[in-house]
């Protein structure tokens, strides 16, 4: 099962030598990478039904072979157990994504259709649909409940744009009873939203390419709720011999203005506020 600590990971920095020398040996990033990351907290008092956030790719050059993009956004169960949703690109093209892991020792998330089983980086189901996703335009992707059956409780991911006449499906699964839940539970009142880099490229951190994501929300129980406040955080991820692990250093989480969140990386990007900053809504 994928525990929030396992799945808050980030990158290596390396030497930062031009490409056309680097060396034989040279160490590479191991990815996936996690590099920069808003942690959202809603009131600890309240239940969350469903929940909602909105994105926006403000830069995003076409990924080069072997490496993939990840607009991801990753929330919790009262089981304690972890899902996500999101946007991707690579070289498969433009996609969304759902999903949730398994009560560890149990197969507990079942996929209904279109979705499919999963078991690497622990096991689970996941559902993955072509979405044509336009740079710039402003995306609302929601997961919230279909209701409970005998064995347990049906969730379902939305994604949505101006483009749309009407919310397209990303996916469903069925969340077994677990814990004494019905399903997984409701919602915490934590989640994360990262700007990941994924795939089988050989990359350093000066080689990533430019990214910039902007976020709005998180919102929940029909909108009626808004997260209360953001903490910056700038992942760590040991990679191969590298030791201790610290983070690339061209990542960047900005706070525009209310309920709004810019993650950026690659390049020369600066960092603008430091790892552990909160801040208030």
């Amino acid at each position: 099962m994928k525990t929030i600590k396992s799945l808050l990971r980030g990158c290596l920095p390396l030497v930062l030598t031009p490409l056309s020398l680097l060396a034989a040996d040279q160490e590479y990033l191991s990815l996936p990478i996690h590099v920069s990351q808003g942690i959202f907290y809603f009131d600890p008092t309240v239940r969350l039904q469903d929940q909602q956030v909105e994105l926006a790719w403000q830069t995003a050059p076409k990924p080069p072979k072997g490496l993939g993009y990840y607009a991801q956004y990753l929330f919790a169960f009262e089981n304690d157990v972890v899902g996500y949703m999101g946007l991707q690109w690579d070289n498969q093209g433009k996609k969304a994504i759902f999903s949730v892991w398994d009560q560890p020792g149990q197969i507990t998330a079942l996929p209904e259709e279109g979705c499919k089983r999963f078991g690497h980086e622990g096991s689970g189901a996941s559902c993955i649909t072509p979405y044509n996703w336009p740079m710039h335009d402003l995306h609302t992707l929601h997961l919230f409940s279909l209701g409970t059956t005998s064995h347990g409780e049906r969730w379902q991911v939305t994604v949505n744009n101006s483009s749309l006449s009407q919310p397209a499906v990303v996916g469903t699964l069925t969340l077994q009873n677990s814990k004494g839940f019905t399903g997984y539970g409701k919602l915490k009142t934590t989640s994360y939203a990262t700007l990941e880099y994924y795939g089988s490229a050989r990359m350093t951190c000066e080689t990533l390419p430019v990214l910039a994501i902007r976020w709005q929300g998180p919102y929940a129980n029909s909108r009626q709720l808004a997260a209360q406040s953001v903490k910056v955080n700038y992942p760590t991820m040991k990679g191969k011999s590298l030791d201790p692990p610290r983070g690339c250093p061209n990542v960047s989480v900005k706070v525009p203005s209310r309920n709004q969140l810019l993650l950026s990386a690659g390049g020369d990007t600066r960092q603008e506020l430091q790892k552990g900053s909160k801040i208030r809504w």
